[in-house]
């Protein structure tokens, strides 16, 4: 109900969603990973419909959906992950680097441990300007 109300309001309802979908699938899990079936007294409705119109009944099925996407979904993930380790936006210079993690990432069955070496050894990691250098 809470999600209804900012999904109405237009400043909101664009962000909103494409964000809540696939935080919907979640909805079971509390803030500390462990599962309930209502909130309160409502019950939890894990389903969603991402913004290309797929839908899912909960994280199994979003699972199955990612899945068919790993490509798209290595490269979002990466661009997200680069950007926190750095603590900058992805720039037009970092695309190579980026390129050659998601490049690795499929040569190595999409393994986290894969990414997360990927990206500390990458120039936009190791070549970022600390505080006392800027």
């Amino acid at each position: 109900e809470r999600m209804e109300q900012h999904r109405k309001n237009p400043s909101c309802a664009r962000c909103h969603a494409r964000l809540d979908p696939p935080g919907f699938a979640f909805e079971n899990y509390n803030a500390i990973g462990k599962f309930r079936l209502k909130d309160g007294e409502a019950n939890i409705d894990p389903s969603g419909t991402l913004p290309n119109g797929q839908s899912f009944k909960g994280p199994k099925e979003l699972k199955q959906i990612l899945m068919e996407k790993k490509d798209f979904f290595s490269r979002a993930l990466t661009e997200k992950m680069v950007t926190y380790a750095i603590g900058r936006g992805i720039e037009y210079y970092d695309k190579p680097a980026v390129d050659k993690i998601v490049t690795a990432l499929a040569k190595n069955d999409f393994r986290f441990s894969t990414l997360i070496v990927e990206i500390t050894t990458s120039d936009p990691f190791r070549l970022r300007r600390g505080k006392d250098q800027e």
